[in-house]
């Protein structure tokens, strides 16, 4: 092998090495249509009744750059915000339900209104996980009334309101100071 294919190889594979960033990037080319698409169903939402839009695509496809730009277009005009919903996580689970369907059905004989996933139906589970990742992503003091609970980190005032309570409570249930101590006598 020669000196020149030596160079040749070694930019080769600093060329099949380099790494794109995957953050959101706006391409008028690729994007521009549906930024636009976008802006003319919000901007002619005249009686504010508008409030989602939903837009799913592959991996990569553009998705959070078009909003982002949809979103920096209205900034100061309408005020728009994003959330981002990731239907990844039911993948596995929607899989594994079938499967357990099909094996419970082919256990019993037929599926029946005994049957665990009767109510679980695909469409459920896309909702639960919506609404899911939706709550996860507020205060949970904003939904005090919600069924998905989660560990949430107590405030500093919290904190300090319990060991006060806790304090009091231990004070005024104190035992008087001489029923700790004990005579003994001995005969």
């Amino acid at each position: 092998m020669t000196d020149s294919q030596e160079v040749k190889n070694v930019s080769e594979q600093q060329d099949a090495l380099e790494l794109n960033p995957l953050y959101p990037e706006y391409q008028a080319e690729h994007h521009s249509e549906y930024v636009d698409a976008l802006k003319s169903a919000i901007g002619s939402d005249k009686k504010g009744k508008l409030r989602n839009i939903a837009i799913s695509g592959t991996y990569g496809s553009g998705k959070s750059s078009i909003l982002e730009k949809v979103v920096e277009d209205f900034e100061g005009v309408k005020p728009c915000s994003t959330k981002n919903i990731s239907l990844a996580p039911l993948a596995s689970c929607c899989g594994n339900a079938e499967r357990r369907s099909d094996n419970n059905e082919n256990r019993h004989g037929s599926k029946g209104p005994t049957d665990d996933f009767s109510t679980d139906t695909p469409t459920n589970r896309i909702q639960r996980e919506i609404v899911k990742q939706l709550l996860y992503g507020v205060d949970p003091k904003d939904v005090p009334l919600s069924r998905f609970h989660r560990i949430h980190e107590k405030g500093k005032w919290e904190k300090i309101g319990f060991s006060l309570m806790t304090s009091v409570f231990l004070t005024m249930f104190e035992p008087h100071p001489d029923c700790w101590t004990e005579e003994i006598q001995i005969r």
